[in-house]
Parts: structure tokens; C-alpha cells; sequence
């Protein structure tokens, strides 16, 4: 189906619908959006080596939210309903990064056909693999240190997921909306390690995931990562 891609071209469905009825309707047009231009990009991108294209970032100003040709914006509060929406719907794939207010509310968005509990498996995985830890329990009991480059050079996000499998896309219509949720391999694992300490259900819990800086400050960004450990 593209009906989405066709009420994108439309006005009203840039202002937030007052009736209930029509609302509902309106919010599932956008999410089944806003995951068709996630997953769309994200085949594109792929092959990239700079390009992580497992995890997207959408703020409630974003350009998704945004049609040039019409000259219309769905409002921050408006885009922040949907982006909410989408998290409530789909939350194996999508997950707050940011609650702030208005258009600093954050959602994360995976592409992989597995969602965000096969990255932290993928993660865990290769957590494990590369020695720092036989077992799961060890691991979280005694702790491992990493920075973001090897994290991030390693990608280790997608360790397991050889070969990768995205979603599908809902609709076979094209794409009017230039790719605006890319994120790097870096900025991918420093958003998804901060969504899990507020992601509720994860593979990863009872894990204690500290961000560090090496000089003890907490200047943002950070250079490193504990997981587990006391």
C-alpha cells in the first residue's frame, strides 16, 4: 500500500486531526511513514561504510515531518504525537532517545527485521566473543571497558547480523523525503547504548551501562563505556 506517501502530498495531513476517528487514522499513516522512509534509506545505505543502517534518529522537527513541494510542516507538538505513536505501536522498533519537550523529543528507529532486541543480542554477542567475558552473568558481574571507536570500528551493532535482513517496506511508492535520520556507526552506538537506560524491556538489563570520560568529567561526548561492573 502507499496511501501514506499520498496523503503526504495533501495539507491537512500536516495539522493534527481533532476528531478522535479521524486522528487514529491519521497517526497510522504517519507511523507506517515514518517506518517506510526508515526502512527505505536504510537499503539504500547498506553498502556504506559510514552510514549505519540498522538505526535511525527522527526529532519531532524533522524534515520527515516536512513536504517542500506543499510548504507544509507538521507542528512539534504534532510530530511528537506521532513519533509517540510509532513507539507505542512498534516498540520493538522504535524507542524514546529523548523525552525533552517539544521539537527535542526523540525516537530511535531499527531497521532490521529483528528490531532493537537483536542489536542488543548482536551487541552482547560480540561483548562476549571478543573475550571480555565467558559467560553473560561473568560479564555483568566483572565489567568491561570500551571506547566508542572500537565500538563503533568493529560494528558491532551488526556483529550477528551476517547477512543482514531489513524490514520490509509498506509501500512500493518512491520516497519524496530526502534522507534526514542517517546516522554514523559512532553516533549510532552512543544513541542506542543511551535509549537502552530507557528502554523498560531489554536483553541487556540487569547490565549497569555507564558512559565515562577518562579525565572523570561529564563533558559530553563521552569517550567510553562500562558495561556491567559495580
Amino acid at each position: 500500500m502507499s496511501a501514506h506517501w499520498d496523503f503526504f502530498k495533501l495539507p491537512p495531513f500536516f495539522t493534527q486531526q481533532p476528531s478522535s476517528t479521524t486522528c487514529e487514522r491519521q497517526t497510522s499513516l504517519w507511523t507506517a511513514l515514518l517506518l517506510d522512509h526508515a526502512t527505505h534509506h536504510a537499503q539504500l545505505n547498506v553498502a556504506s561504510a559510514s552510514t549505519c543502517p540498522v538505526l535511525r534518529l527522527y526529532r519531532a522537527d524533522s524534515d520527515v515531518f516536512y513536504n517542500a513541494s506543499i510548504n507544509r510542516r507538521l507542528h512539534a507538538e504534532g510530530a511528537r504525537y506521532m513519533l509517540e505513536a510509532l513507539v507505542s505501536q512498534h516498540p520493538s522498533h522504535a524507542t524514546v532517545v529523548s523525552g525533552g519537550d517539544g521539537p527535542d523529543f526523540t525516537v530511535l528507529v531499527a531497521t532490521n527485521e529483528g528490531g532493537l532486541q537483536e542489536l542488543e543480542q548482536s551487541l552482547l554477542s560480540w561483548l562476549l566473543e571478543m573475550g571480555h567475558g565467558t559467560t553473560t552473568a561473568m560479564l555483568a558481574k566483572k565489567g568491561t571497558v570500551m571506547t566508542f571507536d572500537e565500538l563503533s570500528q568493529a560494528h558491532a551493532l551488526e556483529y550477528k547480523l551476517k547477512p543482514l535482513r531489513l524490514s520490509k517496506r509498506t509501500s512500493a511508492a518512491s520516497v519524496p523525503v530526502r534522507d534526514v535520520g542517517a546516522l554514523s556507526q559512532e553516533q549510532a552506538i552512543r544513541t542506542f547504548l543511551e535509549a537502552l537506560n530507557n528502554r523498560p524491556v531489554s536483553v541487556m538489563h540487569p547490565f549497569k551501562i555507564t558512559l565515562f570520560n577518562l579525565d572523570g568529567s561529564a563533558k559530553q561526548p563521552y569517550e567510553g563505556v562500562k558495561f556491567g561492573g559495580d
